[in-house]
């Protein structure tokens, strides 16, 4: 007999069975999963943590910062980008780093060093761009300068490179 649904149903071996079909097995391990997950939850908090740290890297202030200057002075000029004007240096409380010009258009950028960018102030620049008609494109730079990635965040975070890709030297 199915755990999930009930049916009975026969197989050669029934003890290694407990579930007539893959959807009702799906939902078994789904519940299964769920008890796990509220049992441990402290204990995956801190794997996610440190997991993420391990792969993309710790950040503070001084390495934003950092980053922005790098993203300023060198990514973005490689990548075609002209006429960039450095906004949060001037005004703090503006939700977005740079402002520059690709390809004949003019785009709201933001740099980060944190992978997981959300917040407040993101929905304050994702309101600016959409009331300006511009990009907001997301420049997400590894911490220890590595690589970085860039990002639309107008689209629901669509790539634009989705890999990260080393930056120039």
């Amino acid at each position: 007999m199915c755990k999930i649904c009930g049916r009975m149903f026969n197989v050669a071996k029934a003890y290694r069975y407990s579930y007539c079909s893959a959807a009702c097995r799906a939902k078994g391990k789904a519940a299964r999963h769920r008890e796990y997950v509220r049992r441990n939850r402290e204990h995956l908090r801190d794997y996610n943590r440190t997991r993420y740290a391990r792969i993309w890297g710790v950040s503070n202030r001084g390495i934003a910062k950092d980053a922005e200057t790098l993203a300023r002075k060198k990514l973005l000029p490689s990548l075609g980008f002209t006429e960039i004007y450095h906004a949060s240096a001037d005004r703090r409380y503006i939700p977005f780093d740079l402002v520059a010009t690709v390809k004949d258009r003019r785009v709201l950028v933001d740099i980060t060093t944190g992978k997981h960018k959300g917040g407040r102030g993101s929905r304050i620049a994702l309101e600016i761009a959409r009331a300006l008609q511009m990009p907001l494109l997301r420049v997400f730079i590894k911490p220890d300068f590595s690589g970085y990635m860039i990002r639309d965040a107008r689209d629901g975070g669509a790539a634009l490179l989705d890999m990260v890709r080393h930056l120039p030297q």
